[in-house]
């Protein structure tokens, strides 16, 4: 009987020595804000200087470091008992110029709101809201 336990521990002590191949793939663990502010993140090139930018709810942050925030929307704290209005932000180039506009999706029902050019520094952006979707 006390063959198992030694079968056992000798098995689950191989396998826990075996190295861990090496991908070269790194990641850093980077955190925007303590606040809670959105349900989701995005990635794309806000200020079109050809570095990723993340965008979250009403802020955005310049990559590559992230350390640097642009709101392209008033900022709200929201208490983390429930769920933000702020579900998704698509970055994409929706008007067609070098700047990326910011698609802000929130609750179902809800009006979206689009961010034209947030990241251009030498022109106010504009805020559409666009009319509710249904899907069924």
């Amino acid at each position: 009987m006390k063959t198992v336990p030694v079968l056992l521990f000798t098995l689950l002590a191989s396998l826990s020595a075996r190295e861990v191949p090496k991908t070269g793939i790194f990641f850093k663990k980077v955190q925007l804000s303590d606040k809670y502010l959105t349900e989701g993140a995005s990635i794309g090139d806000i200020n079109a200087d050809g570095k990723p930018d993340v965008v979250a709810g009403p802020l955005w942050w310049q990559g590559p470091d992230f350390q640097k925030s642009h709101a392209y929307e008033p900022v709200i704290v929201f208490p983390i008992t429930g769920y933000s209005p702020n579900f998704f932000t698509f970055p994409d180039l929706i008007t067609k110029d070098k700047w990326a506009d910011i698609l802000k999706v929130g609750h179902p029902t809800r009006p979206a709101h689009l961010a034209i050019n947030p990241g251009e520094k030498s022109v106010s952006y504009t805020h559409l809201t666009l009319p509710t979707i249904y899907s069924v």
